[in-house]
């Protein structure tokens, strides 16, 4: 299929109920149609779903909509944030919730950026990108990014736009489906077949149900709320442009930067060279501040962060292992064989107890002859010898 590419400034996306300057510009020629027109998220159904998918409002009205990728940054379109049609960025409030009138968080925006290589008459169409960072940790969970996938992957849209190009229903988080027809450079194209963004959608989320999870890989940017609609890739712009924003701002917290300096490991990167070694970084050999004794390796560290598992066997078993310092069965009872073998010394009987050679009956006078255990044989032969030797005696006289 074929089509008009809509130009940037006939197609931007950005809401009309912010303020007048904000005009979608429903009132222009529509562009040229190659496609059947269909009923406009435009033909969505309302989304109570889908969290990390939020609005940017000003004065507690929605003018474009956005993606949480980390706990305090949210990426949205460049127009919808750019000095000549968009709201400053740090003017605004980024919401979590499903309609903004009916409850939910907002959240400042503090430090707000857009691509430079944006401009609204640009050829290209292209770079209508932007970066928000929240002034605290958002209440729901980010929506991790995914590459773009191949033409006719059928993707999942959500934002807070209006219903229809006649601009109403602005303000409530709608989803709705569609396919990817095209892909060209930073953009794909996708038919509004049944259903598509419109204004108030820009800087909204195209998710891609990768294997059973959900990744963010498009960002709305224009529409005609009827037949055509493009998206900016996000994989194209995430190293060089949203990871450094990312980065610039690390704190102390869950925010997707790693900072040093922290009070405790920064939880982003609690396997760095942060002068910890705590449970929070599960892979201890990849923590240059831990012990490298501390993964198994024939030998017993205590103290680590994750239990060595080379003292598992340091337990209460019966069985000694001189390789663990601390294994209860080894006790001072304990010696090696000369073959390596590890036995236990008997110890010594009780003396009130007889042994198994005492208490033998004799040949009826009620009376036993014993011998403590061990020595009852050499006590019977000193008698026999005894008993000779007297009889010996009295042969000689």
């Amino acid at each position: 299929m074929s089509y008009r590419i809509p130009g940037k400034r006939d197609l931007l996306l950005v809401g009309s109920s912010a303020f007048a300057l904000l005009s979608c510009m429903a009132d222009e020629p529509a562009p040229e149609r190659v496609a059947p027109s269909r009923a406009p998220i435009v033909n969505g159904q309302p989304d109570p779903g889908h969290p990390a998918v939020v609005a940017l409002t000003y004065q507690g009205q929605s003018f474009c909509s956005g993606t949480l990728v980390t706990p305090t940054i949210v990426v949205s379109a460049a127009h919808c944030i750019h000095p000549d049609i968009g709201v400053p960025g740090t003017s605004a409030q980024v919401y979590f919730g499903p309609d903004v009138t009916q409850g939910g968080t907002f959240i400042d925006v503090i430090e707000a950026k857009y691509k430079l290589d944006f401009y609204l008459d640009d050829p290209e169409i292209d770079d209508d990108i932007s970066v928000l960072r929240l002034a605290e940790p958002a209440p729901v969970a980010p929506l991790p990014m995914g590459d773009t996938p191949p033409a006719g992957t059928q993707l999942t849209l959500v934002g807070f736009g209006i219903t229809s190009s006649g601009g109403s229903g602005g303000g409530v988080k709608r989803i709705a489906t569609a396919t990817i027809d095209q892909i060209w450079g930073e953009v794909f194209a996708m038919n509004l077949t049944p259903s598509g963004t419109c204004n108030g959608d820009s800087g909204g989320t195209a998710i891609w149900d990768d294997n059973g999870v959900e990744k963010f890989v498009g960002i709305h940017t224009r529409s005609d709320c009827t037949d055509v609609m493009l998206d900016e890739r996000v994989d194209i712009h995430w190293d060089e442009f949203v990871q450094p924003f990312i980065d610039q701002g690390g704190g102390c917290i869950h925010d997707g930067a790693c900072a040093t300096g922290c009070a405790a490991p920064d939880p982003d990167c609690p396997c760095a060279a942060d002068g910890y070694c705590t449970i929070a970084c599960v892979d201890v050999a990849t923590d240059p501040d831990c012990d490298p004794e501390c993964v198994e390796g024939g030998a017993c560290v205590e103290g680590c962060p994750i239990p060595d598992p080379d003292c598992s066997k340091c337990v209460t078993d019966g069985i000694c292992d001189l390789s663990c310092a601390s294994d209860p069965d080894c006790n001072t009872t304990t010696t090696t064989t000369t073959g390596g073998m590890v036995e236990e010394e008997e110890e010594p009987a009780d003396e009130d107890e007889p042994s198994d050679t005492e208490a033998e009956e004799d040949d009826g006078d009620g009376c036993s002859v014993g011998a403590p255990a061990g020595r009852g044989m050499n006590v019977g032969l000193s008698a026999m010898a005894v008993a000779i030797a007297l009889g010996r005696r009295r042969r000689r006289r």
